[in-house]
Order: C-alpha cells, then sequence, then structure tokens
C-alpha cells in the first residue's frame, strides 16, 4: 500500500509540474533577416498580414518585429499598434480572432515589440497576423521589414530567390499579395521595387526588360507566449488527486 501511496505523489507532482508551464516561449520565430529597406511595407496607411501556424494550443501574449518608423522631421508620433489575428479563408485573411490596441510597446533600434491582452490560439490551425501602426501628427511613416529581406536598396548585383520563408506571402487587402522585384537601371545597381499580385501569378512586367527576380515577401516577426498543459499533464493531477483522495478515504474507514 505504501507503494501506491507514493505512485499516486509522484504522479500528482508530474502533472502539477507538466501544468506549470507559465513561463514565457517563442512560438513562432520568423524575424528572418529582417533589414530595413525603401522597398517595405507600409502600416501607417494599412494593415499588412502574414500567415503562421502553431504546432501547440499557445495564449499569444507579445509580437515582435523589425520596423522603421520615420517621424517626418518632427512632425509624426507613434504612439501604438493596433494588432488583429484572423482566421484563415482559402490562404487569405478571413474572420477575425482578435484585434486590439497593445498594451504597450517598446523597440530596441528597430526591433518594436507589442504587448498584448492574452489570445487564444489553436494548435495546428493556420492563421493571420495583422500588424498596423497608429500614428499622430502628419507627414511620417511606419515601415515593417521583410523576413526575407535582399539586403540594401541598391546592390551590384541580384542576389537570386529567397521566396516566402513559410506559408503564404504577406497579404495586403482583398485579392492582393505583397510582392517585389528587382530592377537594373542600366548603370550596374539593382533596386528593389514593391507591388501587389493575386498569390499565384506575378505580373509579367515583374520579369521583363532589366526586371527580374519576382518573389513573395514574409512579414518580419516573432510571436511570444505561453503554451496550453498537454492532456496527459491533466491526467496525472487527475489520476494523482483521485488515488490519494481513495487512499485517504480507505484508511478513515
Amino acid at each position: 500500500m505504501r507503494s501506491v501511496k507514493v505512485l499516486l505523489a509522484v504522479a500528482l507532482v508530474l502533472g502539477i509540474c507538466g501544468l506549470a508551464t507559465a513561463e514565457q516561449v517563442t512560438l513562432k520565430d520568423q524575424l528572418g533577416a529582417g533589414t530595413f529597406t525603401t522597398g517595405n511595407l507600409q502600416i501607417s496607411d494599412n494593415m499588412r498580414y502574414d500567415d503562421f501556424t502553431l504546432a501547440n494550443g499557445s495564449k499569444l501574449q507579445s509580437v515582435t518585429f523589425n520596423g522603421h518608423f520615420d517621424d517626418g522631421s518632427g512632425f509624426a508620433s507613434l504612439s501604438n499598434f493596433n494588432i488583429s489575428i484572423l482566421s484563415d479563408s482559402s490562404n487569405a485573411p478571413g474572420g477575425v480572432v482578435s484585434a486590439q490596441t497593445g498594451l504597450s510597446y517598446t523597440h530596441v533600434g528597430d526591433l518594436y515589440t507589442v504587448s498584448l491582452t492574452d489570445i487564444d490560439l489553436v494548435g495546428g490551425t493556420k492563421y493571420w497576423l495583422g500588424v498596423k501602426a497608429n500614428l499622430g501628427g502628419m507627414m511620417g511613416w511606419f515601415k515593417i521589414n521583410a523576413a526575407n529581406d535582399g539586403g540594401d536598396n541598391h546592390e551590384t548585383g541580384n542576389p537570386g530567390s529567397t521566396w516566402v520563408l513559410d506559408g503564404s506571402p504577406a497579404f495586403i487587402s482583398s485579392g492582393a499579395y505583397q510582392g517585389r522585384y528587382w530592377h537594373n537601371d542600366g548603370t550596374g545597381w539593382y533596386s528593389w521595387y514593391t507591388g501587389t499580385y493575386d498569390g499565384v501569378t506575378f505580373p509579367s512586367e515583374w520579369s521583363t526588360g532589366n526586371n527580374s527576380n519576382p518573389q513573395g515577401v514574409d512579414l518580419s516577426f516573432k510571436l511570444v507566449g505561453t503554451t496550453v498543459p498537454e492532456p496527459s499533464s491533466i491526467v496525472l493531477v487527475g489520476m494523482g488527486l483521485v488515488g490519494l483522495l481513495a487512499y485517504a478515504w480507505r484508511k478513515r474507514k
């Protein structure tokens, strides 16, 4: 009987340890290169979206991304960010799961982190992250960087294909995905140009003449939060509690 009691106690302890997973962890890391180029995506006028899928059920608590704020020579201010999580609808943003203004934000250089009220997410389900900057004043802008960045705006050579890192390319509006292509200006320099396409076929002008290397764009972001306890941990706690209660009841008799 003593050995049974010990086993039940061990099951209870293991279960509790399994449930105690409230420490924040990285749920998804797609920061990539994330360096600034003039061809990146402006999020001070419209929300930009990119997809993600988590391995396990989780509570999303913050979003980190590479971006660049230009205050328009002091005429604009950055107050916060709107963060949305949407369901997937045929590989495009669907219904709103959560839409909120960040609790607060911090930044170190061009790396911004927005704290959120917990958002419950289901493992193995495709979602879309939406990000938009809240600006005050005038003349300023905020651009979020691309994870599959090719480097600076001007290069002496085409870097080759750097396609979407994961899932679908970034999305900007109904039927419009974000993409870019290189343009040789004829002087030996290449520059990024950013545009939209249907997510399937790039416009022909993106790969004709001096234009080349059309590619989809991924947003540079990282998701942080806590994971939902595994069912096995909950079962262990239940077994331990029921067993110990049964043992105590039998001892009293």
